[in-house]
């Protein structure tokens, strides 16, 4: 899988019509879960703007079930259905994911897309402009590094990408091994001792191995809490919420559970196998 950034310009877009009709506004669509053929978006509207400036721009732009979710001086949340664009479909129809938070901003959406390997860029664009609603001004593609560090202006999660390359050969192997055979469920889908087996080894022997490579994953997961309670407790200027509750949440999806973590480090070591440029 590769990863790659496009810019583009739908007009049957809903997002991007307001975000024409609202200037200065940025709009992040935090959560996207497409319906049948509908598409339910939670958003968060950046800027100076009045709430229900915001609520009526999007029902005159053909969103419905809007519903004010919670407001402040500078951010309006909102959530809401939309008709799903060809431009989303096409790239369904290619097996490429859209990885939200999206990012709206006079006239042009910025999607970060997983697609496959053999499916070229020029592919994807033919694909997103066949129909003539949608224009491509830009498709790019990145690395998961870069991935993070535009999406929460932070390095906070690129510590899960460091634990990858700090973790052997064999470290992996017996982590994704353990997750596959369900070690880390609750309860048990394998022992300690069965693994021990497979791998021809001790079972003493076999959890060193487990432990090695688990105190590297939660040692960067205690990173990730520590530095959010600092900007928690000192908060900077220019931190703002969106950002601060991006790491809090991710945190906390991942920090309770022993197999999420571990899971989160092999998908991302899957991507990086997958593509030369991660």
């Amino acid at each position: 899988m590769k990863l790659l950034m496009i810019e583009l310009h739908q007009e049957d877009c809903s997002n991007i019509a307001v975000s024409e009709k609202i200037k200065d506004a940025e709009i992040n669509l935090v959560n996207v879960n497409e319906k049948d053929c509908y598409t339910h978006i939670d958003a968060i509207f950046f800027g100076d703007m009045f709430k229900d400036n915001v609520i009526e721009t999007l029902r005159k732009e053909r969103a419905f079930n809007v519903n004010l979710r919670m407001k402040s001086k500078s951010e309006i949340w909102v959530s809401y259905d939309i008709h799903t664009t060809a431009a989303w479909k096409a790239l369904s129809i290619l097996g490429c994911t859209v990885i939200p938070p999206l990012r709206v901003a006079n006239g042009i959406e910025k999607w970060f897309v997983y697609t496959p390997d053999d499916i070229s860029n020029r592919e994807v664009r033919k694909r997103l402009e066949v129909d003539g609603a949608t224009h491509v001004p830009r498709i790019k593609e990145i690395t998961l590094k870069s991935f993070l560090k535009v999406i929460y202006n932070m390095d906070f999660l690129t510590d899960f990408i460091n634990v990858i390359e700090n973790l052997t050969e064999l470290q992996l192997k017996t982590i994704k091994q353990a997750y596959e055979s369900g070690y880390y469920e609750y309860p048990r889908g394998c022992t300690l001792s069965h693994l021990a087996k497979t791998n021809g080894i001790s079972k003493n022997a076999m959890a060193k191995r487990l432990k090695a490579a688990e105190k590297k994953i939660f040692g960067s997961i205690l990173n990730i809490w520590l530095r959010t309670i600092r900007i928690l407790l000192c908060p900077n200027k220019s931190q703002n919420f969106f950002q601060l509750f991006s790491n809090l949440f991710l945190c906390s999806a991942i920090s309770g559970m022993i197999e999420r973590s571990v899971k989160l480090v092999l998908l991302c070591s899957s991507l990086s196998h997958h593509s030369d440029n991660f």
